[in-house]
């Protein structure tokens, strides 16, 4: 793993639908005033819940994970990733500083209604072809911690061919245009073994809704519950300053 590298940890958790809400209780469990309330007031009208946890996942998370990676094992043969990413265990990824990575929390739609708040005004558009995912970038912050963004994103329409410069290179690779929403970015700073998670809001709506639930299926079944864990990271200057100090 490269020196500017950060190691992290996806996880999908499926939740059931119960009385009180979606996963109600463990919410008790972690810390959503990580947050700014006007961050969190801007995501509970589009649907969509976050939080911090420490080094131990809360109970019922544990408990669904677990569940989640046995039957992965079991079925793993019979499964495709990109049509069953939901029910896959932990994966592990390594992030350059700044560049992105793309984490995929729906399915592909043919059509697909987004319904977004902003600044208390409900706008409404349909996007084919589409697909909700957030945008993920580490950048370490030299202390052994890490700020992690995430931004909700709906790429649509039909595969597109650009080049891309990149270190003095151009690069050729594949996108879809993308539909952004940049004002519900999620940045949280991380220690080691903590973790965010991401999940909809007990009442089902709007973005939450089409990334956390399946638009086709039953609202009262299962929800996904998005879970990035801080693994590793390679940059700490806090050594590099105890060396410099010990060699003056």
């Amino acid at each position: 793993m490269s020196t500017d590298s950060v190691a992290v940890e996806i996880g999908f958790v499926p939740l059931p639908r119960t009385e009180t809400g979606i996963g109600h209780e463990f919410w008790q469990e972690v810390d959503e005033t990580h947050f700014a309330p006007q961050l969190r007031q801007r995501l509970h009208s589009n649907g969509i819940r976050c939080a911090v946890a420490g080094l131990q996942l809360p109970t019922a998370v544990r408990q669904h994970l677990d569940a989640t990676q046995t039957k992965a094992s079991e079925n793993s043969e019979a499964m495709e990733f990109e049509k069953d990413f939901h029910h896959f265990p932990w994966r592990r990824k390594h992030v350059r500083t700044g560049w992105r990575t793309e984490v995929v929390t729906s399915k592909h739609y043919e059509k697909l209604a987004v319904l977004a708040s902003h600044e208390g005004l409900v706008e409404g558009v349909t996007k084919e072809n589409a697909q909700c995912l957030f945008e993920l970038k580490t950048f370490p912050l030299g202390d052994g911690r890490v700020r992690i963004e995430l931004t909700p994103e709906i790429h649509h329409g039909p595969p597109r061919n650009d080049w891309k410069g990149d270190s003095g290179m151009w690069q050729f690779h594949v996108s879809r245009k993308r539909l952004r929403f940049d004002e519900l970015r999620v940045e949280a700073v991380l220690s080691p073994g903590e973790s965010v998670l991401l999940g909809c809001t007990p009442t089902v709506r709007g973005l939450g809704m089409l990334c956390f639930v399946d638009p086709d299926r039953s609202l009262n079944s299962s929800h996904t519950l998005l879970v990035i864990r801080l693994s590793q990271t390679q940059r700490d200057d806090r050594f590099v300053s105890m060396l410099a100090r010990e060699n003056f």
